[in-house]
């Protein structure tokens, strides 16, 4: 057809009958699924009622509302099609007007549009000119239309798609039948499976926004029945096929059909989601509609509730042989579960299952190397990799921890489980392939996760519990359990490879700097003051024999924090100076900035010293700790009092950068610590760190100037004039002076005792301000004060 037959036959009112046409098949389809909920409501002008009733009428009610959504996709392209009416006769009015212009000037029309004059004909420039401006409108008009013709085309093939797409793959349309029937495609021909049933997969494997939150939140969710039905259909298809097969059928679909099926696994195995109202004879919803372990591929079920995931038998009566079975069967549900959105990782079962036997192979061969039989046993593992058999030992477990540990509440799960306490100790200690790499995933946070930044959030709330009891079984475990010094010599003094003395930073590096980064939000919390803004993070307080009130953090009551100085110390045994003591250091002295800040802005309130406390703690703890683990690491030298230097200048950088990131707003006094450090003067690094050692020093614990931490809460006090006249040497411009100032000032002995006075003035005259951080610092490092001298 030609450009001008076609601007000439063009009937664009036909549109409009086709709208309508689409709308009233849209409200048919509503009328029908409206009888439909009616009939299954009463029966015989009577209210059904019961058991089976209410599975009935929750199905008809669902599929009703899949129906309401369909119906409305259908009126918004019923509503574009009408609405290409308007854009198109518009300009193909222009068209047509152009063309019976030309025709009344007895021009000649090409099928093209080009209009010409007649051969013969005399014209003016005048003609001519008019003849350019008629062409231009009909050019720019018929333009116009075929513009606006293809673009209501293309929406109208892209709904098309979507529509067809929405019809194949709604609720109404799965079910058990076509679950069998796409999982019977699945497994004969999954390289060849229909676009029709890639497009069921996916729907079947999704979630609505509102039903992930409910999840997040640790509520309950409902899903169609009919949805619910297609996955157990397409479970059981699978039945038939082992763990290893089925990751690779999934590996031949195409990228979304795999993250599909890996996606509709976890929906399945989710004990949170259920198909609602379900009848107890219902066969096509085992489980009373529910998700679960048992809704799973049967051969996935048996390889992670297998008993003998590992054994220990005897061999020719003399030795042991320990075997790990079903290795690389349970590898593969791992890179199944590996496929999906992480999103949907919210305490399935199979996720906590996979964690599971993660931590009971990583048993297996934590007894099997730590064996002390006079013959040594011998390792069988069922189905290991040999490519990925390295220096660093087999790669069993790594990735069933990297891909299940993302699932927070499994974790949480594991991690303050009955076993927690042998479980920490193979994760922290085992040699791994990767040096920890993939297992500090189970520790492994967002930056906001431990802070409940909206109290009327439930998700935010719950979020912040979880992380909070993770960090606190870890911390706990790390702590030593009420025996700190025995936890410290198990986890420093390890024997790698014939070698003594090994510790957990040196061994597994990547992994100690995950746990300090998810411990650094609760620094306060190990300096004993808890935290509203971080809950979850549990200590338990106790009554010793002796009377004195302690916990995991003070095990003897006393002050000194010995478990809570196990942890600094632990996370500073990771030789790398920007690493883990780094990260959990700078927090801490950034927390002292904020605790000095919180007293300064309102001294006079009651229990305010307890933030000098903390403050105190914290500068303690950081400094015990890096002694400990310089203690370690070295051996009493200069090398010591060096890697110490080094270390606190670190965690001055880390107190920079710390400045720098939205964590330190949501806690107290965040604002107040970055005041203090920008405030303090080019030279404030060096008064922190103190002098750097000679080759003669010995290491020792050096207290911080306590002048100095006067100095940084009065800088963000409210004086009082008449102070501030009394002491006038200490002030310029109307604000304190910086430390810096004072330091390089003649009369610095002078400024420093005034200090003092100063700061024993502020706030309540009676509560012993001025010496609470100080003794609160003195009775930490009170153990271990004047060691290495």
């Amino acid at each position: 057809m030609t450009l001008k037959i076609w601007i000439d036959y063009a009937d664009p009112s036909s549109l409009i009958a086709l709208g309508d046409s689409w709308v009233a098949f849209g409200t048919d389809l509503e009328h029908l699924f409206d009888r439909y909920v009616d009939a299954v409501t009463k029966v015989n002008d009577t209210y059904w009622e019961g058991q089976c009733a209410q599975a009935a009428q929750d199905r008809a009610l669902a599929d009703q509302k899949t129906m309401q959504t369909l119906a409305d996709k259908i009126s918004t392209v019923a509503q574009r099609v009408k609405n290409g009416y308007d854009e198109i006769d518009a300009p193909l009015r222009r068209a047509r007007g152009a063309l019976i212009e030309a025709e009344r000037r007895g021009y000649s029309i090409a099928d093209t549009l080009a209009l010409s004059i007649p051969p013969g004909k005399s014209v003016s420039d005048e003609d001519k000119q008019a003849l350019l401006d008629l062409q231009a409108e009909l050019n720019d008009a018929a333009r116009s239309t075929v513009q606006a013709d293809s673009k209501l085309r293309d929406d109208l093939n892209n709904a098309h798609a979507d529509l067809r797409a929405a019809f194949i793959a709604s609720p109404a349309a799965l079910g058990t039948d076509q679950g069998k029937a796409d999982g019977s495609n699945l497994i004969t021909q999954p390289v060849n499976l229909s676009q029709d049933g890639i497009q069921r997969l996916i729907q079947a494997g999704q979630l609505t926004p509102d039903q992930v939150a409910a999840l997040q939140r640790g509520e309950t969710t409902t899903i169609p029945a009919s949805q619910m039905e297609y996955l157990n259909g397409l479970s059981h298809s699978l039945d038939g096929k082992s763990p290893q097969e089925i990751q690779q059928i999934m590996s031949k679909l195409p990228p979304d059909g795999q993250r599909a099926l890996a996606n509709s696994l976890q929906i399945l195995s989710n004990p949170s989601i259920n198909a609602g109202a379900v009848a107890a004879d219902d066969k096509d919803l085992p489980n009373s509609g529910k998700g679960g372990l048992g809704q799973l591929p049967k051969q996935m079920q048996a390889s992670l509730t297998r008993s003998d995931l590992v054994t220990d038998k005897s061999k020719y009566g003399i030795a042991h042989e320990v075997n790990l079975n079903g290795v690389a069967d349970n590898q593969a549900i791992a890179k199944i579960v590996g496929a999906g959105d992480p999103q949907y990782r919210l305490g399935t079962d199979v996720d906590r299952k996979l964690l599971d036997v993660g931590a009971k192979y990583l048993d297996g061969y934590e007894n099997f190397k730590n064996s002390d039989d006079f013959i040594h046993p011998s390792l069988k593992i069922d189905g290991a990799d040999p490519s990925v058999v390295g220096q660093f030992g087999p790669r069993i477990s790594e990735d069933m921890f990297a891909v299940a540990g993302t699932d927070k509440a499994a974790v949480e799960g594991l991690v303050t489980g009955p076993d927690h306490e042998k479980l920490m100790h193979n994760v922290l200690t085992h040699e791994w392939s990767d040096r920890g790499t993939a297992v500090s995933t189970l520790f492994k946070f967002d930056p906001q996760d431990s802070v409940v930044e909206d109290p009327n959030n439930p998700i935010d709330v719950k979020t912040a519990q979880r992380t909070g009891h993770i960090m606190s079984s870890v911390g706990e475990y790390l702590a030593g359990g009420g025996d700190p010094n025995a936890r410290w010599n198990e986890l420093t003094k390890m024997d790698n490879h014939g070698i003594n003395g090994h510790s957990i930073g040196q061994l597994n590096p990547t992994l100690v700097q995950e746990i300090s980064r998810g411990m650094s939000p609760y620094v306060d919390v190990l300096a004993g003051t808890p935290r509203p803004e971080l809950p979850g993070f549990d200590v338990p307080h106790h009554i010793n024999s002796d009377g004195k009130i302690s916990t995991w953090l003070d095990p003897q009551g006393n002050g000194s924090y010995k478990g809570a100085a196990n942890i600094f110390g632990l996370m500073n045994t990771d030789h790398d100076l920007t690493g883990a003591g780094k990260t959990l250091n700078g927090a801490a002295m950034f927390g002292v900035l904020r605790n000095e800040g919180v007293y300064a802005h309102d001294p006079q309130l009651p229990g305010s010293t307890d933030s000098l406390a903390t403050a105190g703690r914290l500068n303690a703890l950081v400094d015990k700790g890096i002694f400990a683990a310089s203690e370690s690491n070295h051996s009493n030298n200069y090398a010591d009092a060096q890697d110490m230097y080094d270390r606190k200048r670190a965690a001055y950088d880390e107190m920079k950068a710390i400045t720098s990131r939205s964590l330190t707003e949501s806690l107290p006094g965040g604002k107040y610590g970055g005041d203090i450090l920008t405030g303090g003067g080019d030279n404030l690094k060096e008064f922190f760190t103190g002098a750097k050692p000679t080759e003669s020093e010995l290491p020792a614990v050096a207290p911080p100037n306590f002048a100095q931490r006067s100095h940084e809460v009065l800088s963000q006090a409210q004086i009082p004039e008449n102070l501030q006249s009394r002491y006038s040497d200490l002030f310029e411009n109307g604000g304190l002076k910086s430390w810096e100032s004072i330091q390089f000032d003649p009369k610095n002995e002078h400024l420093t005792t005034e200090l003092n006075e100063l700061f024993n003035k502020i706030g309540q005259t009676d509560d012993g301000h001025g010496a609470t951080l100080r003794n609160a610092y003195s009775q930490v490092i009170l153990d271990v004060q004047g060691k290495g001298k």
